[in-house]
Formats: C-alpha cells, structure tokens, sequence
C-alpha cells in the first residue's frame, strides 16, 4: 500500500487531477445508484466535500 501511495505521489499534477476526478465521479456514481435503488433510504444525504490542497 505504501509502495502505491509513493508511486501516485511521483505523477505529474495533471495526472494527479485526473486520477482523482475520475476517482470523485466514480464515487457519486455509486451514491447515485444506490439512492435509486432504495429511493426512501436517504432523506438527508451527507455531504461528501474533497479538500485538494493545491501548492
């Protein structure tokens, strides 16, 4: 796990950006799908905030 941590850290920050667009869409697939699926589950949903710092 560390070897990965250490092998995102050396990209690029594009690719760092992208990797995580791609990673923050896939989780608000997966929301979005599960509230369809149980439409009375969630009546407040949490909001989910990623906080980026940027150099």
């Amino acid at each position: 796990m560390k070897q990965a941590l250490m092998e995102v850290m050396r990209m690029n920050r594009i690719c760092r950006m992208v990797l995580v667009t791609c990673l923050g869409s896939f989780v608000l697939v997966i929301f979005y799908f599960q509230s369809m699926l149980h439409p009375g589950k969630w009546h407040h949903p949490v909001p989910i905030t990623l906080a980026l710092r940027m150099p």
